[in-house]
C-alpha cells in the first residue's frame, strides 16, 4: 500500500485482508472445535468403560428420553395430519364454488360475445361493406367521367 494507490483500491485492499484474517479465524474456531469434539467423546468412552454401572443407568435414561421423545413426534404428527385434512375441507369448499362460479362467468361472456357477434358486429359490417362498395362504384364512375370529360 504505497502512496501512489487510490483510496478506493486501497479500501479494497484493507476489505480483501480483512476478510483473509476472518477466514483465518473461522479455520481456527473450527479446528479448536472439532479438536474439543473429539477430546470430549473420547472421555466420554472412557468414563463409560470405567464405570459400567453409571453407563447402564445413563443408557436407561436415554432409553427413557427416545421414547418420550418418538411419543412427542407422534403426537405431532397427528396434529400436522388434523391440520391437513382441515385445509383440504377448506380448500374443498371454498375453490370448488370458485370454479364453478368462473366457468358461469365464462360461459356468459361466451354468450354475450357470440349475441353481440351475430347480432351487432355481423349487421354492421355488412352495412359498413355495402357503403363501402357503393362509395368504390361512386369514385370509379367519377374517375372515369373526368377522363372522359378531359378528352
Amino acid at each position: 500500500m504505497d502512496e501512489n494507490t487510490p483510496h478506493g483500491l486501497q479500501k479494497q485492499d484493507d476489505t480483501l485482508a480483512n476478510d483473509r484474517k476472518a477466514k483465518l479465524k473461522m479455520q481456527a474456531m473450527i479446528a479448536i472445535g472439532v479438536v474439543l469434539g473429539i477430546v470430549a467423546i473420547v472421555a466420554i468412552l472412557v468414563f463409560l468403560v470405567v464405570d459400567p454401572a453409571r453407563t447402564a443407568n445413563i443408557r436407561d435414561i436415554i432409553i427413557i428420553m427416545v421414547a418420550f421423545v418418538s411419543v412427542l413426534i407422534g403426537a405431532l404428527l397427528a396434529v400436522l395430519v388434523f391440520q391437513l385434512q382441515m385445509l383440504i375441507v377448506l380448500l374443498r369448499n371454498e375453490i370448488k364454488p370458485l370454479i364453478t362460479t368462473a366457468q358461469q362467468t365464462a360461459q356468459t361472456v361466451r354468450g354475450t360475445t357470440e349475441f353481440v357477434s351475430e347480432n351487432l358486429a355481423a349487421p354492421t359490417i355488412k352495412v359498413a361493406s355495402f357503403f363501402a362498395g357503393v362509395r368504390g362504384v361512386s369514385q370509379a364512375i367519377r374517375t372515369k367521367a373526368n377522363k372522359t370529360l378531359k378528352r
